[in-house]
């Protein structure tokens, strides 16, 4: 530090016509080392962003590696809102929002854990998949109440006509966001316990299954896009066209189902789990459509 050291005091001399190495008892003298500590304390952080800012990124990623964000998305947590705090309503409404979206993504993904139930071998990695489930939907729970909570204290707030249809539509959200996670849980236990009592599906029962969770996972993709957007402009058209493809799909299931029951080209075990969990897929679809229509009320 030496050189550095130098160049200050040579710049305070050249300035002031005193050095800071003068005689401390000297006021001038005093004034300058006040003067070089902050000029050493300027220049130190200048210098050292410029060096260091070419290595942002680097020294990101291994921050990011020293601390891994581990099981975070099985933690429950509240990214945009707080209960003790309030601003103002119209600010305070987005805010609900973005949080009801981070819960949609949620309950969006628990619901692809459940093909792979069907279909995992390893028995730590389904017990994995169905711990997941089980932490996920009280997950949801505990949002719901949260953000219900957090709805209500907005509208006892002076809103719009179009805010208080948008407080309105929020609370039938969360709540049929909640129901479901609970449709999601509940079908993830008729598999696991379909598995447990060792009754397995034909490759076509599987084919048929995996062309309704499709359907199912495409209707909880434009839902979450809905959620995202401005709830004034949506169009529902896509998504009442993939609930009725759900609906068709259900019914000629069932049908199928029934014959093949009847014929005994699957046992009555198989049958009944298989339409057991057609049902509940469908089901998962009638509250993304509850979603969809509680969205378009804010028109």
């Amino acid at each position: 530090f030496h050189p550095f050291l130098s160049a200050i005091d040579f710049f305070i001399q050249r300035s002031t016509g005193a050095s800071v190495y003068g005689d401390i008892a000297n006021h001038a003298v005093q004034e300058n080392v006040t003067i070089a500590l902050s000029i050493f304390h300027t220049s130190f952080n200048i210098i050292n962003t410029l060096i260091l800012v070419g290595f942002a990124n680097l020294i990101a990623k291994v921050a990011t590696r020293m601390v891994p964000d581990k099981g975070s998305d099985e933690e429950f947590r509240l990214n945009y809102i707080a209960s003790g705090y309030m601003s103002t309503s119209e600010l305070s409404t987005l805010q609900a929002k973005k949080e009801i979206v981070f819960m949609a993504e949620r309950v969006k993904k628990m619901f692809t854990l459940v093909p792979k139930l069907l279909i995992e071998k390893n028995e730590k990695t389904y017990n994995a998949h169905m711990r997941k489930v089980e932490i996920y939907e009280d997950i949801t729970d505990r949002m719901e109440i949260e953000i219900a909570k957090y709805i209500t204290k907005i509208s006892e707030s002076d809103l719009s006509i179009e805010g208080s249809k948008r407080v309105s539509a929020m609370l039938k959200i969360v709540d049929e966001l909640e129901s479901t996670a609970d449709s999601c849980l509940h079908m993830a236990k008729v598999i696991d316990k379909k598995n447990e009592k060792k009754v397995w599906f034909t490759p076509e029962q599987r084919d048929d299954l995996n062309e309704m969770f499709a359907l199912v996972d495409k209707a909880l993709t434009i839902m979450v896009k809905n959620l995202s957007g401005d709830y004034h402009k949506i169009d529902i058209q896509e998504a009442t066209e993939i609930e009725n493809n759900i609906n068709m799909l259900r019914d000629k299931l069932k049908k199928a189902n029934a014959k093949a029951v009847k014929k005994e080209k699957i046992n009555f075990s198989s049958g009944t789990y298989f339409t057991d969990i057609v049902s509940m897929s469908e089901k998962v679809g009638d509250y993304v459509e509850n979603i969809n229509e509680s969205i378009a009320e804010c028109k």
